[in-house]
């Protein structure tokens, strides 16, 4: 027996954009090959947070070099991959300010100078402002071709060159892209069908950590012994010799400007533009990282001081077994692990560690900005908290909020970074929250810290000195 899809429910362009969330369903029909076709209709989807990415058409203006090079210019402390993720977050936080307050808003700024166009053509045709006239319609070219090519970008149509006016097209096949990329619902090994964007999260990541999980394994080597060798001796010196500039070089070149942006948003045009003025660092960190085999170093299990001049602030949470109530820790240091400043605050328990983790790392900045600290190093030891810092995205919609409310706090920051550390690395902050217990609501210590976790601040200190 064949299956084909024979039944499908089509609509034009313009009526989708009025029902964006409509969905169709294939229903179930035993007097007839053919099924019942089910459409849904839906209006405009809730509004989800969009993942910020790297805008080729920004490379139009030359503020977008200038804001690159100067952000990429500041001194970082790190391994060379450390490096590398610390200064492309320092421009995604550069960019972003900079295309707000210097780079127009598109397809507003196009809508404007039509109006003043059709003005200045009246005013053209009795023979005045021909020149204004004449600027406006250069303005509007330069728009378009701005407004094609961003969506071109998002459209993911890399096969029709720009230049051509196609942003209704382009437009259209994003808008495509966008729904058939999304995923309502899936059905589990155990056939349920879940749904919710927790829910499937949760789903996907399980799937795929347990893909590539053996188990009851045996005679493994009897087989390997088995399989005849087809490496020679010259192809296995070649294939462990150390790996070099060029074929990381040659390696990104052969990348399609557009495509595979990583997790920070910066496709592989940011980094064949830029190459000039990033491309020692980056290599860098290419070669540490095929030479130690892993991408980042190994979260630090002791507490290490900040360099000089920054302060490293650590912040933790702790939960009061069948209480109600949650504790937050939080302490300051400078190089020479001296305390400047520690919190311990009660608060509302939430409903999970990790929304816990991000109230914590908030009530951090906050402290920071309090004490009027601008060179921070924010750290805890929660990696998952971490990383969504470091990257600038939530899983889950219970958190996404505190995550723009923590960058946007340390946005005015003159230089941050957020980094991991085992809870032994973390017993400061770890212990402060646990005290929060006996307070209420809060406690703040300048210049000192409560003489209960002097064991704890004294550790941090005493290894720096052997």
């Amino acid at each position: 027996m064949v299956w084909e899809r024979l039944d499908r429910a089509v609509c034009t362009a313009k009526w989708y954009d009025l029902f964006p969330a409509t969905c169709v369903q294939t229903l179930t029909c035993v007097s007839s090959d053919h099924s019942p076709i089910c459409i849904r209709l839906g209006g405009f989807e809730a509004k989800r947070s969009r993942p910020w990415h790297f805008e080729q058409m920004w490379l139009e203006d030359s503020g977008c070099r200038d804001t690159v090079v100067r952000t990429w210019d500041r001194s970082v402390s790190g391994s060379p991959m450390e490096v590398v993720v610390s200064k492309l977050g320092a421009c995604q936080k550069s960019l972003l300010q900079w295309s707000k307050n210097s780079f127009c808003h598109v397809r507003r700024e196009i809508a404007e100078k039509k109006k003043l166009l059709k003005v200045a053509e009246g005013e053209a045709a009795q023979g005045r402002q021909v020149d204004q006239f004449q600027k406006l319609k250069s303005d509007i070219v330069d728009l378009l071709r701005l407004d094609e090519k961003m969506w071109q970008q998002r459209s993911k149509e890399h096969w029709m060159i720009s230049g051509d006016r196609n942003s209704k097209f382009f437009h259209t096949r994003a808008s495509q892209r966008f729904h058939r990329n999304r995923i309502v619902e899936l059905r589990n090994s155990e056939g349920v069908l879940v749904s919710g964007e927790g829910n499937i999260s949760t789903m996907v990541r399980d799937y795929y950590k347990n893909l590539f999980l053996s188990s009851g394994l045996s005679e493994v080597d009897e087989v390997v012994r088995t399989i005849k060798s087809v490496v020679t001796e010259d192809m296995n010196n070649s294939l462990i010799s150390p790996f070099s500039r060029v074929e990381v070089e040659v390696a990104l070149n052969q990348m399609a400007p557009l495509k595979a942006p990583g997790p920070d948003g910066m496709p592989p045009i940011f980094f064949q533009k830029f190459w000039s003025d990033i491309g020692d660092d980056v290599v860098q960190a290419v070669l540490f990282c095929l030479s130690s085999g892993c991408l980042l170093s190994a979260s630090p299990k002791k507490w290490s001081p900040p360099a000089y001049e920054v302060w490293k602030i650590n912040f933790d949470g702790a939960l009061f077994g069948e209480s109600a109530d949650a504790g937050v820790g939080v302490v300051v240091q400078n190089s020479r692990g001296e305390v400047r400043a520690a919190l311990t605050e009660k608060i509302m328990k939430p409903h999970s560690v990790e929304v816990l983790e991000l109230l914590a790392a908030r009530r951090a900045a906050l402290f920071s900005q309090e004490l009027g600290l601008d060179r921070v190093i924010f750290e805890g030891d929660s990696e998952q908290v971490i990383k969504a810092l470091q990257w600038g995205g939530w899983d889950f919609a219970s958190g996404g909020h505190f995550i723009r409310d923590i960058l946007c706090i340390v946005n005015s920051f003159m230089s941050t970074s957020f980094s991991h550390v085992c809870r032994q690395g973390n017993a400061v902050a770890h212990a402060l929250a646990q005290r929060a217990r006996h307070c209420f609501p809060i406690s703040i210590w300048l210049e000192s810290y409560p003489t209960d976790i002097s064991s704890f601040v004294l550790a941090d200190i005493q290894h720096l000195l052997y």
